[in-house]
């Protein structure tokens, strides 16, 4: 439970704060990324009762996981602009499952 509380805790901090290193403005970003936070706490709220905790906590941490990991892997090796992009929406759905598995 350690090491999942430290994993997560780090991943979420690295979405927030690595906001000003997608590609395009900083504050639009920003923005972005505090409107699907709230959006998680809100929906994941309301899911918990229907889906029940441990599969919404697995859930959030498999596709927060994997969609850092798609999202870093086309930020590497993007080489035109759909994949910048699609990184950089990538990035903000992983920002959703991980405010879950934080919050």
């Amino acid at each position: 439970m350690g090491f999942i509380f430290f994993a997560v805790t780090i991943s979420y901090y690295g979405l927030s704060y690595g906001a000003a290193a997608l590609p395009g403005n900083l504050y639009v970003n920003n923005g972005i990324n505090g409107i699907v936070e709230t959006l998680a706490y809100i929906v994941l709220m309301y899911a918990m009762p229907y889906i029940g905790r441990r599969v919404l906590t697995g859930g959030t941490f498999f596709f927060g996981g994997a969609m850092c990991l798609i999202c870093g892997l086309l930020l590497e090796f993007g080489t035109n602009a759909a994949m910048i992009a699609a990184a950089k929406w990538l990035s903000f759905a992983g920002k959703f499952f991980i405010s879950g598995a934080f919050g």
